[in-house]
């Protein structure tokens, strides 16, 4: 549809016959042959073109490959050229033989520098001409044609002893004329004929193996071509020789699948090196290039590796288009190729095109419907300034056309035969000329034509093309968003061109899925254009829903619009009618209640209505009725209402003492206008239940006390009856008010009324549900049933109700503790401190501090003091402990760390515990006192420098866990203490050689940096270290410089202190060890 007819068709051999045009049809050489015919009156030069002659066949052309080529190839270059003439002995003179020369000196002058092989049939009509002059001179005696051809057979044998003196002069002339025009003419063969014996000749099988061998030529050429100038050398070249030999490979029916792949992979080397040819030049060969691969894939079942080639290419045809080139060409070229594979695709059904989304029909019907729309979008955006002139140039948009028709066929670069593929056209006809040469209109002329078109026509079918395409695939028909999203478009451009009437049900069809889901945009859109449509067609009660709908502040649009489209609905001219609303059409949210009230001890039922609007404006109704279940309580009230914008109107009606089953049938509002009224109508589902005590039911309930906290607690309620029920509700409610308990049915929807039908006398009937606290405690529960216990014919409206206590508890405690380390060495932390946390469950996620320990001093070593907190550069062992307070076993799932954006973990953060089944002991699964630890190595932030402590929050601590007997997990989040963090203001350097030899001196510095704004007073003291080796004690190192030392450091000062050591032993050596103590805080700083 989109690309020209000779280069979409399957390829055929082309053989060209010249004159006597009668007798080309008489002539067959199969199906892949093409016959072009040149009547006695054309030239063949004027039909056929002449090869021209090219010095260098290498050299660089204007552009990248001619448009016109395929159209050569299929129609103007035969491989071989059959020049027809007719022989008659009264008609054979000089010019007879002049005349067939000069027929074949013009094939000759057409097919110089070709393969092409030129033929001579004459045909001797010398016997037919007898013959037919012989039946002339009775023809009154042939009667039907089987006496035609007895007349024929007669004369043929009354004549035949008079021919056979007569043949041996006609074939000599033949013959001699034949001779000459061989000496004068040099053609490849000369055939001579009879017409009744033209069939006969073998001249088809003749031009079949000429013809085939001038295609295998050509095959050979081009792989010679294509060869010679190389792929990487030169890329250009390579894709016009690599393009026509696969043409070639076509026309002789061999797979030419390798050679478009090799012609396709040259593109991005074009793309990559700067050339004389532009992106858009490369691209459209590359889309003619993507088209021949996936039209040869697709038919052959090879559908996956056409989809995955052909999103490749679209992938780079929509990164690399040029810049600076008119995006409406670039969505032109991606309409056609969706277009053309989703035809494929179409053409050629397969199993997996209701499977898989990227090789159904349908999705590439979808994206050329949508690259359409972009394309007139840009188009109708890049006119806007020039539109009128554009319109009295071209004139008004038509009803009957389609601008993709008309655009990529008759105006596109990528079809017109002349120049090459990409080039943009620059002819214009003299009349358009005239019009546009004085305008800016000149300027985006190429596109400024498709206004006068209508799109819509083609884009509307190929959105249903891909919508019906989706209808056949059950898995396509269950994702009702992609077909209401297919239908949407289709009712967009149904309304474009104003065809109301299909649009108006293709919205209606969708709307109501966008409601459920909430799109408040989508749903204002579709509502004004159902409203626009309802008005063309004056359909009121439509026009009114939309309208109505609009105007309420359910959707997005401003409040001045909502109000100028209830005017209009004020104004709207039609007749009274009735309009049942439902929810999204609700402009007045309308709410009936029955309330009880005791006044002097007597039960009133009391009726309360409220209506909320939700219009921009002020709204007046007339009055309102209420229709009952029982005729005698219906109300009819006629005083007018005012309702401000966006306000609440509420009235209480008394409807004295009901001792009966009540239901509220409808509310109807009436609204009168100038000359209609209105009425809206709700189905409202509301009951009043007489409130009469019943004996009649007993309460159980089965379930596994206590709760825990947060989980989906499942119990059973077993109502037992002594009288037959015809139906009734039951109703949970926490006694407390303060009480955040939760109800929820059997499929955990939040529920607390469950509805029952009849049940029979003596029977128990069981209602499953489910409850959930978010805190511990003990609640009451009560349980409200309302029923209807059938006596005799009638019914009687009872009430029942009971309460029972749940206890609800935390089921784990936790203990936390905290130690400090000292890093000495790669992997190993020597421990300082440790800090001792209790959470308690009385208290919720509270922690109090219970004991503190300090790390035991070892023989050799002074008394160490340190600070109530941790450095800040230290890490910090957490390890936290889960106690079960539960009499019934658990399962722990899962233990995760949620760290703050303050601290870090080390390690991994979370650890999901499996079952155990190998017989060794679960340690997943906790009974009433048991604990699971587990341990995560903290990163501080940093603090300010100094010794004031800084409290950290560490994070969260979330358990995973669920009853042994259930499979219904739940989560608990304990806030885990604070941290108390310091940074050291004294800072250790050390600087020493990573190695060293046996007995040779080295220098070792120790240097102190004060980080503080205070003075600070250090000691430092220096062990020696040794080593045990054989029962026997050995110094590692000889070390001399000052083992206990005082020193005054400056704020923001360092002092070094230097030794020199000498090791005594081979291998590693430990150093020195020093303690630092703060003489100011009396406070151990530092140990390394």
């Amino acid at each position: 549809k989109f690309y020209p007819e000779e280069f979409t068709n399957v390829p055929q051999k082309v053989v060209g016959l010249v004159d006597n045009v009668e007798f080309h049809k008489r002539l067959h050489f199969g199906k892949d042959i093409k016959k072009i015919s040149v009547d006695d009156s054309e030239a063949i030069k004027n039909v056929f073109v002449t090869k021209k002659n090219t010095t260098n066949e290498n050299m660089k052309s204007n552009g990248l490959f001619p448009r016109r080529w395929w159209y050569k190839t299929q129609f103007e270059i035969p491989s071989v050229l059959i020049i027809i003439a007719r022989f008659h002995e009264k008609s054979v003179n000089d010019q007879w033989e002049k005349n067939i020369i000069k027929r074949v000196e013009e094939a000759k002058e057409v097919i110089q520098n070709r393969e092409t092989k030129l033929y001579l049939v004459i045909v001797n009509m010398s016997n037919s001409v007898e013959l037919v002059d012989k039946m002339g001179q009775d023809e009154s005696t042939s009667k039907t044609p089987r006496q035609s051809l007895e007349k024929v057979k007669n004369i043929l044998e009354a004549s035949s002893d008079e021919e056979d003196g007569e043949e041996d002069d006609k074939k000599n002339i033949i013959a001699q004329h034949t001779q000459e025009l061989k000496n004068h003419i040099k053609a490849e063969m000369i055939y001579t004929t009879i017409p009744e014996e033209f069939e006969k000749m073998k001249l088809g099988s003749t031009v079949k193996a000429k013809s085939q061998m001038f295609y295998v030529d050509l095959v050979k050429k081009m792989k010679r071509k294509a060869k010679s100038s190389g792929k990487y050398k030169q890329p250009d070249l390579f894709l016009q020789h690599a393009m026509k030999l696969a043409f070639y490979q076509e026309i002789l029916q061999h797979r030419p699948l390798k050679d478009y792949y090799d012609a396709y992979e040259a593109i991005p080397l074009l793309l990559d090196n700067p050339s004389q040819y532009q992106k858009r030049e490369i691209f459209t060969c590359a889309e003619y290039l993507c088209y021949k691969i996936i039209s040869i894939l697709v038919p052959e079942k090879k559908v996956t590796d056409a989809i995955i080639f052909f999103q490749r290419h679209m992938n780079n045809y929509k990164r690399d288009w040029a810049d600076g080139t008119p995006q409406y060409v670039k969505y032109a070229g991606m309409c056609r190729q969706y277009f053309t594979l989703a035809s494929l695709l179409r053409s050629n059904p397969s199993e997996k095109h209701g499977e898989r989304m990227d090789e159904s029909p349908g999705y590439y019907f979808l994206c050329a419907a949508e690259c359409a729309q972009q394309r007139r979008n840009l188009t109708e955006r890049s006119c806007a300034d020039y539109m009128d002139q554009v319109k009295e140039i071209y004139g008004d948009v038509t009803d009957n056309e389609a601008t993709l028709n008309y655009s990529l066929v008759e105006n596109d670069d990528a079809i017109v035969r002349s120049g090459f593929l990409g080039k943009m056209i620059t002819a214009i006809e003299d009349e358009e000329f005239a019009k546009v040469s004085h305008t800016k209109v000149m300027e985006i002329r190429h596109i400024a034509k498709e206004l006068h078109f209508n799109a819509s026509l083609t884009i509307v079918e190929w959105f249903m093309d891909a919508y019906k395409m989706f209808s056949l695939s059950e898995k396509f028909r269950q994702q009702t968003r992609l077909m209401h999203y297919v239908e949407t478009c289709i009712g967009n451009e149904w309304f474009a061109l104003k065809n109301y009437e299909k649009a108006l049900h293709h919205f209606q069809q969708v709307i109501s899925m966008y409601r459920q889901e909430g799109w408040v945009d989508i749903i204002t859109h579709i509502n004004e254009k159902i409203r626009r449509s309802s008005s063309e067609l004056a359909k009121t009660e439509s026009f009114v829903r939309s309208s109505l709908e609009l105007a309420s502040n359910r959707l997005s649009l401003p409040a001045e619009t909502a109000k100028s489209i209830y005017d209009e609905l004020e104004s709207f001219a039609c007749d009274s009618f009735v309009l049942p609303m439902k929810n999204h059409v609700a402009f007045i949210d309308a709410e009936l209640a029955f309330s009880p009230s005791y006044e002097d001890g007597q039960l009133n039922m009391y009726l309360n209505l409220t209506l909320k609007s939700n219009l921009p404006k002020k709204i007046n109704i007339d009055g309102f009725s209420i229709e009952f279940s029982d005729e005698s309580f219906n109300i009819n009230e006629s005083q007018p209402i005012e309702i401000e914008a966006h306000s609440t109107f509420k009235q209480h009606m008394k409807m004295g003492t009901i001792i009966s089953l009540l239901n509220v049938n409808s509310l109807t509002l009436h609204h009168q206008f100038e000359n209609k009224r209105l009425s809206y109508v709700w189905d409202l589902d509301v009951v009043h239940y007489p409130e009469r005590v019943s004996s009649t039911l007993s309460l159980s309930l089965d379930h596994h006390p206590p709760v825990i906290v947060n989980e989906y607690y499942s119990m059973q309620l077993n109502v037992k009856t002594d009288a037959p029920l015809s139906g009734g509700v039951l109703v949970l409610a926490s006694q407390d008010k303060s009480d955040n308990t939760v109800f929820y049915n059997d499929q955990k929807e939040e529920r607390n009324e469950h509805r029952f039908g009849s049940i029979e006398k003596d029977s128990t009937f069981t209602i499953p549900i489910y409850l959930q606290c978010d805190v511990a405690g003990k609640r009451s529960i009560q349980v409200t049933i309302r029923y209807q216990k059938i006596h005799g014919d009638k019914s009687i409206n009872l009430l029942f109700r009971e309460s029972f206590t749940i206890d609800s508890i935390y089921p784990l405690s936790l203990d936390v503790v905290f130690t400090g380390t000292r890093h000495i060495g790669k992997n190993k932390h020597h421990v300082v401190a440790k800090q001792y946390f209790k959470y308690e469950q009385n208290t919720g996620n509270n922690f109090i501090q219970k004991t503190r320990k300090k790390r035991a001093n070892s023989q050799n070593e002074p008394s160490l003091r340190y600070k109530d907190g941790y450095p800040c550069h230290d890490p910090v062992i957490m390890t936290s402990k889960v106690i079960s307070q539960l009499s019934f076993p658990i399962r722990i799932l899962s233990i995760e760390y949620l760290p703050n954006d303050e601290c870090q973990s080390l390690s991994p953060a979370s650890k999901e515990l499996s079952p155990v089944t190998d017989g060794h002991l679960d340690t997943s699964v906790l009974k009433h006192g048991e604990a699971y630890s587990m341990s995560h190595i903290l990163k501080l932030p940093s603090v300010p420098t100094g010794l004031e402590l800084t409290n950290i929050w560490p994070g969260k601590l979330s358990v995973t866990l669920r009853r042994e007997s259930s499979s219904e997990p739940t989560t608990h989040e304990f806030k885990l203490p604070p941290i108390a963090v310091y940074d050291l203001p004294i800072s250790l350097s050390l600087d020493f050689p990573s190695e060293t030899s046996l007995n040779e001196p080295f220098d070792f510095k120790l240097t102190l940096c004060n980080r503080s704004s205070s003075m600070h007073k250090v000691n430092v003291i220096c062990y020696d270290t040794s080593v045990k080796l054989k029962d026997r004690t050995f110094k590692q190192l000889y070390f001399s410089g000052s083992t206990d030392t005082a020193l005054d450091i400056a704020p923001f000062s360092t002092q070094v202190l230097p030794y020199r050591l000498i090791p005594s032993l081979i291998g590693f050596m430990s150093l020195p060890k020093f303690y630092i103590h703060g003489a100011r805080t009396n406070t151990s700083l530092l140990f390394h």
